[in-house]
């Protein structure tokens, strides 16, 4: 799971990079001051980027907590059939 969330930061910065890139080609004579639309989706493109990557390590700890509390629950059954 841990190697999903790193999948998902590198394509985040690679699509980062990309339009980066993409906005210094444009040139600085043709650049204005406005904010286009092309610039509102590509920033809410990486804000709900951001937002999954976020939600999902939440829910990928929840889990993990879990797995955790039945792995801990089946020790202390084994143990008290065992004692038993």
């Amino acid at each position: 799971m841990v190697e999903l969330i790193r999948d998902g930061v590198r394509s985040w910065v690679s699509e980062v990079e990309y339009y980066s890139k993409l906005s210094l080609e444009l040139g600085e004579e043709k650049y204005n001051f406005t904010i286009g639309i092309f610039h509102l989706i590509v920033c809410s493109w990486l804000i709900k980027n951001m937002v999954f990557v976020c939600i999902f390590s939440a829910h990928c700890e929840k889990l993990y907590m879990s797995i955790s509390d039945v792995n801990d629950t089946c020790s202390r059954l084994l143990r008290s059939l065992q004692s038993t």
